[in-house]
């Protein structure tokens, strides 16, 4: 969203201001429009990589150490799946306790315009959920996310800062 939002803004931005710098600079007046594309085409690559840094970053964040034992990590992230939801669905999850991991996923549906009629757009996002204990009774929890949303994920990113705050805090309650 970082991209659309202010990427197509600065790059019409920059399209602008290297355009009229260059043509004024030379004698011909369209002498700017390259330099100005190419400008443009920078910015908003720039914009779009720090998306991806962005996206990188929510899908995949730091890992959480806790002071308890694996099997109370493991209960606590379980216990918060189950309970947390976005929009009007719920994590379907899949515990695999030997090896101390949750895949959980969630699916929903959102009614988007589609011209003159409204069409469903399905959302997906996959949870890895992987408990290690670490040493001196820490436990280390690490969280992977994966997101298929056609057509724009802000309702995705939304639902993953949500649940990803959520785990945080019951962890440190646990």
């Amino acid at each position: 969203m970082l991209a659309y939002t202010f990427g197509i803004p600065l790059s019409i931005f920059a399209f602008l201001l290297v355009g009229a710098l260059f043509g004024t600079a030379g004698p011909d007046p369209n002498a700017g429009l390259m330099p100005g594309f190419i400008a443009a085409c920078a910015v908003f690559a720039g914009c779009m990589s720090l998306q991806k840094k962005a996206n990188n970053a929510l899908e995949h964040p730091e890992a959480i150490m806790v002071n308890c034992s694996p099997e109370r990590a493991f209960t606590s992230v379980y216990e918060t799946l189950v309970e947390c939801h976005a929009s009007d669905s719920y994590w379907s999850l899949q515990p695999l306790q030997n090896s101390l991991k949750i895949v959980a996923t969630l699916r929903f549906s959102e009614m988007l315009c589609a011209g003159e009629s409204l069409k469903p757009e399905n959302r997906f996002i996959r949870l890895v959920v992987t408990v290690r204990g670490v040493t001196d009774g820490k436990t280390m929890v690490n969280l992977s996310y994966y997101i298929h949303s056609p057509h724009g994920r802000w309702t995705c990113d939304e639902g993953v800062r949500v649940t990803t705050a959520a785990i945080k805090r019951d962890l440190m309650a646990a």
